[in-house]
């Protein structure tokens, strides 16, 4: 198994987190990802207490699988609309850790 970790980071609680996925895409990574078993479990995403951390855990199969993730098209395009415009014009600072 090969698990990744996003940490957010906010200056404030008035920021709002970036997008999550919307229901065509949700059903893209199911078909593309889970239903082939390239994604593993649900992702989980906790807060800290003080609203101003957001951590998400994903867990893939391999690195292969992650590997995937981040090289597929669709999510790209995903990203860049959504998460990485926000993070920059919200000033939302962003870590990837993988294991």
């Amino acid at each position: 198994m090969f698990t990744t970790t996003i940490e957010l980071t906010r200056a404030t609680t008035d920021i709002a987190w970036p997008a999550e996925f919307d229901a065509e895409t949700k059903a893209y990574i199911k078909a593309t990802f889970k239903d082939t078993g390239k994604l593993v479990g649900a992702q989980v995403a906790t807060e800290s207490a003080d609203g101003l951390t957001k951590t998400v855990v994903r867990s893939f199969a391999d690195e292969a699988a992650f590997a995937e993730w981040q090289a597929d098209s669709t999510l790209e395009a995903v990203r860049i609309a959504t998460r990485r415009n926000a993070t920059i014009t919200d000033g939302i600072t962003r870590q990837l850790q993988t294991a």
